[in-house]
């Protein structure tokens, strides 16, 4: 508040001298509902040539008495002070009388009253809790009221859009949303489950606003999950190896068809998720045929999703489920005769496959070979006929014809590539077939250490062994002379 005074004159007529009072607020407390105020008396002359003794000072605020300093000069001095404690009425206003007067020993005796309204505290009711609520149930909100005679409006936002206005409201009163109002929440929450709301209570006091307190809670969405009643699905591919509802583990290609969903409380359906095992697809449309490739899985499961993320899961399981494996080379190993120099070629090889029935046929493993020399680029199918152990494990050991025919594969370095296939997969393995090096070879022109003689380099020794050759060069092996 600003300072404020009253003046009152007091002795002669002319007015030698004159009382003045000044006031003001030093704090307001809204929640005290109070006011602080400063008091000064003061006296001064209106002439420079009289003084006056005062023996009595003397002031009375809201009917409390004061007295003040005694003071002997002719000019503006403060005669006393006081701090004082208003207390507003209950809707916050404030009037009340002040009176201050002076006598003095020359009879110069002078009092004034007046009457002071302060600036009202405003009294609005205070919103003192929201609970985070279901927004279909019972919404619960308590309002202090500061003043009975004031009116206070209840408001409900969600987000910026007002949902609800409760006039006059009452502290504890039951608070709902109607179904019109539940179906715009539902409209404005359509991309989420959970939001902010804000409840305002406002107080009037007739048409007047005295002021207005808030606070927000979360409201939340339940159970809108959408509705989807089933889908049918079948294999589409190997049906000449199983029935339609068999799934074959990695291999089976089914075709799902949708039925559509419902989307609740406001929602929209956003997507379909079909999944079998690690596949899946999305999609938005019923009105044709799904389709996922290479199932792993018995189980296919479908998801109605909605625009706020909710998701609702219906499932169905393949009669029979078959946890095949494709065929698998382990190890293979090729042989020569004599010692590993001949032409006669043994093949052993090692592996597994899935020896189980599809349902109307028995899984069935066969086994080729091929074969090319080394700088070739040209494969040629081996004709020996491969015998395969139709078992989980399986074995096979045979003799191979080769280029040589019958006689089995030159002393040539060759590639060697096996398949084996069953009635799904393949499997595809390559080794080298060697040539095959004598420790010793004797020829009419000379000898060979570690390989075969080579008529075209010639001389009496060869040496194809690397380990024989640094032993000569270090003089690890020690010749005797023949002419010793």
């Amino acid at each position: 508040m600003a300072i404020s005074y009253q003046d009152l004159y007091v002795g002669s007529p002319s007015g030698d001298w004159y009382l003045r009072l000044y006031y003001d607020s030093i704090s307001q407390s809204v929640a005290n509902n109070q006011s602080i105020l400063n008091f000064h008396l003061t006296l001064r002359g209106t002439n420079p040539y009289g003084w006056v003794e005062f023996d009595r000072r003397d002031a009375w605020i809201g009917g409390n008495h004061f007295s003040i300093n005694f003071h002997q000069d002719p000019v503006e001095h403060t005669l006393g002070s006081a701090v004082y404690t208003v207390n507003h009425a209950a809707n916050g206003t404030a009037a009340f009388r002040v009176e201050f007067g002076i006598s003095t020993s020359y009879m110069l005796n002078g009092s004034a009253t007046m009457n002071l309204t302060l600036p009202p505290i405003p009294r609005a009711s205070d919103l003192t809790s929201f609970t985070d609520f279901n927004v279909e149930d019972i919404l619960k909100i308590n309002v202090t009221k500061k003043y009975g005679g004031f009116r206070d409006d209840l408001q409900i936002y969600c987000g910026d859009t007002l949902i609800k206005t409760i006039s006059n409201y009452q502290n504890n009163t039951v608070i709902q949303f109607t179904a019109t109002e539940k179906q715009l929440v539902f409209n404005l929450m359509k991309s989420v489950n959970s939001t902010a709301f804000t409840g305002t209570v406002t107080t009037y006091n007739g048409t007047t606003k005295i002021g207005s307190s808030s606070r927000s809670a979360i409201g939340t969405i339940y159970n809108a999950a959408p509705l989807i009643s089933g889908f049918t699905w079948k294999a589409l591919n190997h049906l000449d190896l199983c029935s339609d509802q068999t799934i074959i583990k990695n291999h089976t290609k089914i075709g799902v068809m949708l039925t559509a969903a419902i989307p609740q409380k406001g929602a929209i359906l956003h997507h379909y998720q079909i999944t079998c095992g690690s596949k899946s697809v999305s999609c938005t449309a019923i009105d044709k045929e799904v389709q996922l490739e290479n199932v792993d899985d018995s189980f296919i499961r479908v998801y109605a999703v909605d625009s706020r993320s909710n998701a609702t899961e219906i499932s169905s399981a393949a009669i029979s489920f078959l946890n095949y494996q494709k065929p698998y080379i382990q190890e293979i190993t090729m042989i020569r005769s004599e010692g590993g120099i001949g032409h006669d070629v043994t093949l052993h090889i090692k592996g597994s496959m899935w020896a189980d029935n599809f349902g109307l046929v028995n899984n069935q493993l066969t086994a080729a070979y091929f074969y090319k020399e080394r700088n070739s680029n040209t494969w040629i199918q081996g004709t020996t006929a491969l015998t395969i152990d139709q078992k989980d494990e399986f074995t096979c050991t045979m003799k191979i014809k080769g280029d040589l025919g019958a006689d089995g594969f030159s002393n040539k370095n060759f590639d060697i590539r096996m398949i084996v296939t069953d009635k799904l997969d393949s499997f595809v393995k390559e080794e080298i077939l060697s040539q095959g090096n004598p420790h010793l070879s004797i020829h009419e022109d000379g000898v060979a250490i570690g390989g075969f003689y080579d008529e075209q380099v010639g001389g009496s020794l060869q040496i194809y062994s690397s380990a024989l050759r640094r032993m000569i060069s270090s003089d690890w092996l020690i010749f005797d002379d023949p002419q010793a």
